[in-house]
């Protein structure tokens, strides 16, 4: 099955964003863009991802390198807590051994 792919042009106006700046998100590795016969598209899948940091972007004034660092400290967020859930539930699993 491909993926939803959404023209980078028709994003930009409907979300009024500059198409150079999701160019430079993507040269930061902070979003995926795909490149078909001249034409950038955006997978659906990062259509939420992409809008968030449009908001930061646009709405609080953050630079591409500030998007950066967020993103990276959301990224470590999220593996301390997959590892917190794992030690949960491996402590849940000793607890029962030990009833």
């Amino acid at each position: 099955m491909k993926e939803e792919l959404i023209a980078l042009d028709f994003f930009c106006r409907h979300c009024r964003v500059e198409i150079s700046f999701v160019k430079r998100l993507s040269e930061f590795g902070l979003v995926e863009l795909v490149e078909e016969e001249d034409n950038f598209f955006i997978p659906s899948y990062e259509i939420g991802h992409l809008e968030r940091l449009s908001r930061l972007h646009y709405d609080i004034g953050i630079n591409t390198e500030g998007l950066e660092a967020i993103q990276h400290l959301l990224d470590k967020i999220e593996q301390l807590q997959t590892r917190l859930k794992k030690a949960e539930l491996e402590i849940m699993y000793w607890q029962q051994l030990a009833k």
